[in-house]
């Protein structure tokens, strides 16, 4: 390969850039079948991680979503719409895909709420790549470095970090009540662990997450840890409400 030819594939990017099109049956995938060994093997292999990764992804986005409009979505259609698709897509020789924060939180944010906003989002994405790339690659990339910075800020869980509350109050019996309002995850464990006080609470507490969720390791983690703090006083405690993963790890 010559100076020029080098020249020629830095300047032109080696390929045809953005360029796209209409993804095309792959028939040769099923002449896999036809070998002894083939490579079923790495294909499973690949996919369970590949699967599992997108898919707890989707879920934790839906949660998020879910605490941004107080909706509840269905874990269990977004499973199954995520594996068919994938699994289509793949027939065609497309990569498999998931849900993803930034466009997710830019669509709640520019008031997209009902299934029509995800259609239009992904329409306008196959237009751009089949009839606008020559548009597209005159955007200079040092400008969407900019841009991801202001994805990233406007996407991170800040806002959810300080959203976590505790309503204090004392029942008849003598027992403090916590009522936890708002998500608790990793990025609120710090604002979940100012809100109890063993020193000065009396020997039985409830902590009622009847408006609330546990939604990750983290703040199980941090749960625990209080109620091993109570425990060691010799002060008892009382999870109410709390979801059937969270009781398994509690």
């Amino acid at each position: 390969m010559d100076v020029n030819t080098v020249g020629s594939f830095i300047r032109d990017g080696g390929g045809d850039g953005l360029k796209g099109s209409l993804p095309v049956f792959q028939i040769q995938i099923f002449g896999l079948l036809d070998t002894v060994t083939g490579h079923w093997g790495l294909i499973i292999s690949t996919a369970f991680p590949l699967a599992a990764i997108g898919l707890i992804e989707s879920l934790m986005i839906l949660n998020l979503v879910d605490d941004l409009t107080d909706t509840r979505g269905s874990g269990n259609k977004e499973s199954v719409a995520q594996g068919v698709a994938n699994f289509t897509n793949g027939l065609f020789g497309g990569m498999g895909g998931c849900a993803m924060i930034g466009q997710s939180i830019i669509n709640v944010k520019l008031g997209g709420r009902g299934r029509l906003s995800g259609i239009v989002a992904a329409m306008g994405l196959l237009a751009s790549v089949l009839f606008g790339p020559s548009l597209i690659e005159q955007i200079p990339l040092v400008s969407l470095v900019g841009v991801m910075f202001m994805v990233v800020v406007g996407t991170f869980a800040w806002k959810n970090a300080t959203m976590i509350r505790a309503r204090k109050r004392i029942q008849d019996d003598g027992t403090k009540v916590y009522e936890i309002l708002g998500p608790l995850f990793f990025g609120a464990v710090h604002t979940f662990n100012s809100k109890f006080d063993v020193k000065n609470d009396p020997d039985k507490i409830e902590i009622d997450f009847v408006e609330s969720k546990v939604s990750d390791h983290s703040s199980i983690e941090a749960l625990t840890n209080w109620v091993d703090k109570y425990a060691d006083t010799g002060k008892s405690v009382t999870l109410k409400h709390l979801s059937r993963s969270a009781r398994r790890c509690c």
